[in-house]
């Protein structure tokens, strides 16, 4: 009996081991710190005077909106927009090398037209196009060639853009060529913050150009870049423009979202509603200069 008893007993214990007894213990969980945003150097001088309706900072490591000036409602995007559908298009993990025939109906009027009815294309040549020309014949075949409809394909772009944390933007086109794609300026510089996240979008809004060569037909195109900052660079000390997107409509006015370094810190800058395209440059890179000479960031590594 006392023999029974023990072998009962010990079976019991056994019972009550641990489930997770032979599995591997659960991984540490990192908590990573915030990123303290630059603090503003006193005294602060006056922003620059600006032509354009809205303008907009955002430092890049922190999120943080550095200085914004807002119109009454939020603003026409115009091809800015584009970005949007570059991440959504991306978060349709895409066959970048498929290839996809021009319709009559992705040919839109407005803005260069680089791509013509017939012609055949990788799905790559599309996005690329479409960030570095902005052209809206391939922003709209890239939304088509995503199996969305076009109306499901706005859905994700205001999904996204919800999912973003941008309160104030709306989207009803992936091209941009429609004035309801509207956003306030902070908006715009936060997107163009999370599309720069985007290692794909990143390269693609630092080209100057893109070549490429019509599948079915062997003709070459050389798509070169609406932002001529890229070609000027950085000059008279000013912060280095890196990349971004322009935008323009009637309703819009001339717009640019762009990313600037200096001393190896990035801020993004959005101006909407600049009276010319040479206006909204120079704004950009006045509001960025301003920027860098206003706020002081915390050491790099520290």
């Amino acid at each position: 009996m006392g023999q029974w008893f023990s072998r009962l007993l010990a079976a019991m214990v056994a019972a009550f081991v641990p489930v997770t007894a032979g599995l591997p213990p659960a991984p540490a969980v990192t908590v990573r710190p915030a990123v303290s945003p630059p603090a503003a150097v006193a005294p602060a001088a006056a922003p620059p005077a600006m032509d354009a309706l809205a303008v907009a900072v955002v430092d890049l490591a922190s999120g943080a909106v550095l200085y914004r000036r807002e119109g009454v409602a939020p603003h026409p995007l115009a091809s800015i927009t584009k970005l949007m559908t570059a991440l959504v298009a991306i978060d349709r993990k895409p066959n970048w090398e498929a290839l996809v025939t021009l319709r009559a109906e992705d040919v839109r009027s407005g803005g260069r037209v680089i791509l013509s009815v017939g012609d055949q294309v990788s799905v790559r040549d599309l996005f690329e196009v479409m960030l570095v020309a902005s052209s809206n014949e391939a922003a709209v075949a890239l939304a088509r060639s995503s199996g969305l409809t076009p109306q499901a394909f706005v859905a994700a772009m205001n999904k996204k853009a919800k999912a973003l944390g941008l309160a104030d933007t709306r989207f009803v086109d992936p091209a941009g060529l429609e004035p309801g794609n509207v956003a306030h300026a902070a908006d715009a510089a936060k997107l163009v913050r999370a599309a720069f996240s985007d290692p794909m979008i990143s390269a693609a809004v630092q080209l100057s150009g893109y070549r490429l060569t019509i599948r079915n037909t062997g003709r070459r195109v050389t798509a070169e870049s609406t932002n001529i900052l890229l070609q000027q660079g950085r000059k008279n000390g000013n912060p280095l423009p890196v990349g971004g997107k322009t935008g323009y409509l009637d309703e819009s006015g001339y717009n640019v979202a762009l990313i600037f370094e200096q001393a190896g810190h990035q801020v993004s800058v959005a101006v909407l509603g600049a009276p010319s395209a040479d206006a909204r440059f120079q704004d950009a890179v006045q509001l960025a200069a301003w920027t860098f000479s206003s706020f002081r960031w915390p050491a790099l590594g520290g």
